[in-house]
């Protein structure tokens, strides 16, 4: 869990929300009309403004935000019961023994969804995108030591 948390710290920096582009918060307000600006905190993931917060139905939620206002994409907290049957079913076929860390969906502004399975082993974030079809779209590995100086 700290090698997690050591690698979400060196991969996302937040910020105070008087540092975040107006244009970045108006863009959020109008996609987000029911969440409370107070409620949202917010940070940077490589060129990206992330936005974190609650959304209407209680849910974990990131939306992130180009500098110019553009929204990019949303991913949603889900747990597996609340996948579709598709994607339930790869998942319980490939990662019910795994340590996964994240499973959810993520809307793209061009208005298409696709799902999201994180899982860790001792040395590498793993990273699976899975259509709603529950089909295997892309999969990576992160090395807890990619980017990072070691001595």
């Amino acid at each position: 869990m700290t090698i997690l948390l050591s690698v979400l710290i060196s991969c996302s920096l937040f910020v105070a929300g008087d540092a975040v582009p107006p244009k970045v918060k108006d863009a959020f307000s109008r996609q987000y009309m029911d969440v409370p600006t107070a409620a949202v905190t917010w940070g940077v993931e490589e060129e990206d403004f992330v936005a974190t917060f609650l959304d209407a139905r209680d849910r974990l939620a990131k939306a992130f935000f180009s500098a110019e206002g553009e929204w990019e994409e949303t991913h949603t907290r889900l747990y597996p019961s609340q996948l579709p049957r598709p994607v339930r079913l790869y998942y319980e076929a490939n990662h019910e023994d795994k340590d996964v860390s994240f499973i959810g969906s993520v809307q793209y502004a061009d208005g298409s969804e696709s799902y999201r399975i994180e899982w860790e082993t001792y040395e590498a974030v793993h990273i699976e995108e899975i259509s709603p079809e529950g089909a295997l779209l892309e999969s990576k590995r992160l090395s807890f030591t990619e980017g990072l100086d070691i001595w």
